[in-house]
């Protein structure tokens, strides 16, 4: 995730309806930037998760051929470890849409918003 940079807004080359637009743009960026700092934290959070539900997995499967129960654990572990891994790939998902949609929106602030 690249961060984005805000270009700050000259004061006098814009409308005063202009400049209360771009603080109000400004606001929403930073608010988002923050959003995405904890959804980051998050996804960190979940691949240290899903890595040691595959070692949990990986070490119930060495043991599958000794019997029932066993099997049944390592299936488990497999059934657990493949649900962390959805719920990683959505998080990793949302986290890129959102950074796009930001850096989108910081795009358009610099357009507008920053002086040349």
């Amino acid at each position: 995730m690249s961060a984005a940079v805000l270009a700050a807004p000259h004061a006098s080359a814009h409308s005063a309806s202009t400049r209360a637009e771009c603080q109000a743009q400004a606001k929403t960026i930073k608010a988002e930037q923050s959003k995405l700092k904890t959804l980051t934290a998050k996804r960190d959070e979940m691949l240290e998760e899903v890595e040691a539900a595959g070692e949990t997995w990986e070490a119930a499967e060495v043991t599958r051929l000794f019997g029932d129960e066993e099997a049944a654990k390592a299936d488990a572990a497999k059934q657990d470890y493949e649900a962390l891994k959805a719920e990683l790939r959505e998080t990793e998902k949302t986290l890129q849409t959102r950074a796009a949609d930001m850096n989108a929106d910081v795009a358009a602030y610099n357009k507008q918003c920053a002086t040349k």
